[in-house]
């Protein structure tokens, strides 16, 4: 998997000469918050949560006496001393439409009509939320027949901020028709068009999501900063002139922590490397003697300037870098880039371009595929001259990906802390909502520290939204899917790790219901095109979960296990039928006291599944899926799967 990287691993001095420029580009951005008479939840076709007194709110002039109408209703308030006015809707019931107009200062006027009352989701998480139609099976027709005008549709726009945002520009609601769904994730509309089906009132769906996220990003600072090991970053955001300088000196720290090769000065000139390999460049490394590596690698090479280069500022094209790189001239910093498809173009000043002997050294960080000096060309320029830097370079395998702690991640990326949530969820408060469904948790299982976190970080997350939603706000998790290579002997995967931080949740908070997708992957594509049926079952769970049908909408939960005769028994609720499908002999690991897992023979019997192994003949502990690509599924009659589980709690 190439996962979208949006922290960059730049070296001291750089992060530091490019920290004021920066922060004044961001200061003016945050400077252009638009304030409207009528804050963008409320455009025309927008869906107002039914059977709730909604608030309804924008800015004017401090003071102002606001006139609001509301269909025949009128009411009358004041701006505050900050512009901003609120009013109360009494509840209504689901139906419309209905129309409202708003007079300010100056009289100005807003004037919305076409709205429905109905049930408001917000459609959370990374990116198998945020594709889109076109991602999803069968495109065209899905698009061709999405004529629904009592689903709406409403874009958050994507916003990073260190301070949270009051309004966001954007579209506005759209009803939702072939025109309008294209673009809109597909998650997010399956479950609304499958949920309309069965409840028949106006859906109206927010998609605030972004495509390579982590969890941390969508946390509030206040709640995130209970967490120590994300408190630092929290703190920089509060003063965020300096937050720049705060993240340079992580950096340093994190690569000097974390790297030998930063620890060793690799990238100084002087620095002997006589006993590395030698590779050509271009192309990806595990095409070159390193197959199956990701993480650190460190390139050198020695270039001969010629005398009449000297003095005079030159170019140097490394091509494109996978995936992300910090280039040293003479043990000086010249630039570094983030994004495996991003041409390096970097300027070498004159004052460090000298006659003869110079050191080009490359620290590249690849986090999963293809990784190295990818090309196409490398050269280096000065005026209308230029060399080639294609051939042999010096190469030397540094920190594996796994074995890295987390790194910092700067404020003007989605993936920092807290600044999703500043962006994209803060100026959509105080909306009424009837529930969320989240799909995320990819971005944290890249290696078991990450996943680890996760079972801390996903349920304070749930809470933290609560705190601003409501209490009792439905909050539909969906699991994370299969994918990657099956494994072939018992192990332990990061992404299980995540499933067990995911199904924790469900268990542990109420009114989070579990959606289990271990079945709908596809082993190269965590991007997998089935989002129609994860919508149907996101639908089902909430028809059952919040609006209180009685239908099967949950697969087969582990009850308890014991212990009988060398084999452990498995039984479960929501069993009934209770069948395996794929490879049934490896899914199912068992262990005695000697820690070593061996796959288990299942047989099942009713609500029970028994497991033996001739290698374990006194078993103690059992688990099931426990792979990022599970090589069988447990399901029950309503052809729902089980989640991946263990029995155990040995360390992870």
């Amino acid at each position: 998997m190439k996962k979208q990287l949006t922290w960059i691993a730049l070296g001291a001095g750089l992060m530091l000469t490019n920290a004021c420029t920066v922060i004044s580009a961001q200061a003016q951005e945050m400077s252009k918050e638009t304030k409207d008479l009528l804050h963008p939840l409320f455009s025309d076709n927008a869906v107002l949560q039914r059977d709730r007194g909604i608030s309804i709110w924008g800015w004017t002039k401090p003071g102002t006496t606001v006139a609001f109408q509301f269909d025949a209703q009128k009411q009358t308030t004041r701006a505050a001393a900050d512009g901003r006015w609120t009013i109360t809707l009494t509840p209504h019931a689901a139906g419309g439409p209905h129309s409202l107009s708003v007079t300010g200062a100056d009289g100005e006027t807003a004037t919305r009509r076409n709205l429905l009352f109905g049930d408001v989701w917000l459609c959370g998480g990374q990116s198998n939320m945020a594709y889109d139609l076109h991602g999803a099976n069968n495109p065209e027709a899905e698009i061709a027949a999405a004529n629904y005008p009592e689903i709406r549709l409403l874009q958050v726009p994507d916003n990073i901020r260190a301070a949270p945002l009051q309004s966001f520009e954007g579209a506005g609601w759209k009803v939702c028709s072939p025109q309008t769904v294209a673009n809109f994730a597909g998650v997010g509309y399956f479950f609304g068009r499958e949920l309309y089906k069965k409840i028949k009132v106006p859906i109206g769906l927010i998609n605030s999501s972004w495509s390579g996220t982590p969890g941390e990003s969508w946390v509030s600072g206040p709640a995130l900063a209970t967490m120590p090991e994300f408190k630092t970053a929290v703190d920089a955001l509060e003063h965020s002139e300096d937050a720049q300088t705060v993240y340079a000196k992580q950096m340093v720290a994190w690569w000097q922590t974390n790297d030998a090769g930063s620890r060793a000065h690799q990238e100084s000139s002087n620095f002997d490397d006589s006993a590395w390999k030698s590779i050509e460049a271009p192309g990806f490394w595990e095409d070159k003697g390193f197959a199956d590596f990701d993480g650190v690698m460190w390139f050198r090479r020695v270039v001969e300037v010629p005398a009449d280069w000297a003095g005079r500022n030159s170019h140097l094209d490394l091509g494109s870098v996978d995936d992300s790189d910090t280039t040293f001239w003479n043990g000086a910093v010249i630039g570094a880039t983030t994004g495996w498809n991003k041409p390096r173009n970097y300027t070498i000043p004159g004052a460090q371009v000298k006659a003869g002997r110079n050191v080009i050294a490359v620290r590249v960080l690849d986090t999963g595929g293809g990784g190295g000096l990818a090309g196409p060309a490398l050269s280096m320029r000065s005026g209308n001259e230029s060399v080639s830097l294609g051939g042999a370079w010096k190469i030397q395998q540094g920190s594996d990906f796994k074995s890295l702690a987390l790194m910092p991640k700067p404020i003007e990326n989605p993936n920092a802390p807290v600044v999703l949530f500043n962006g994209k969820i803060a100026p959509l408060l105080p909306a009424q909502i009837k529930g969320v469904i989240w799909y995320q948790g990819e971005s944290n299982s890249d290696n078991h520290t990450e996943s680890r976190q996760y079972r801390t970080l996903l349920p304070l997350l749930v809470k933290d939204w609560r705190a601003h939603f409501g209490a009792q706000t439905p909050f539909y998790i969906v699991q994370l899917a299969n994918f990657k290579a099956p494994d072939d002997a018992p192990s332990n995967d990061p992404w299980p790790n995540t499933r067990e931080a995911q199904l924790q949740t469900s268990q542990r908070l109420p009114n989070t219901p579990l959606i289990v997708t271990i079945d709908l992957g596809e082993e190269k594509n965590v991007h997998y095109p089935n989002k129609q049926e994860v919508g149907a079952r996101l639908a089902l769970s909430a028809f059952t979960n919040t609006y209180g049908a009685q239908v099967e909408s949950s697969g087969p939960t582990f009850r308890e296990v014991k212990a009988i005769n060398g084999t452990l028994q498995l039984s479960f609720d929501h069993a009934q039928g209770l069948n395996l499908k794929g490879d049934v002999n490896r899914v199912f690991a068992i262990v005695g006291n000697d820690g070593k897992f061996a796959w288990a023979t299942p047989q099942i019997a009713g609500n029970t599944v028994t497991l033996h192994s001739p290698d374990v003949p006194e078993p103690i502990y059992a688990r099931f899926g426990w792979s990022n690509n599970p090589r069988a599924v447990l399901f029950n009659a309503a052809g729902l799967p089980a989640s991946p589980f263990r029995t155990d709690q040995l360390p992870n």
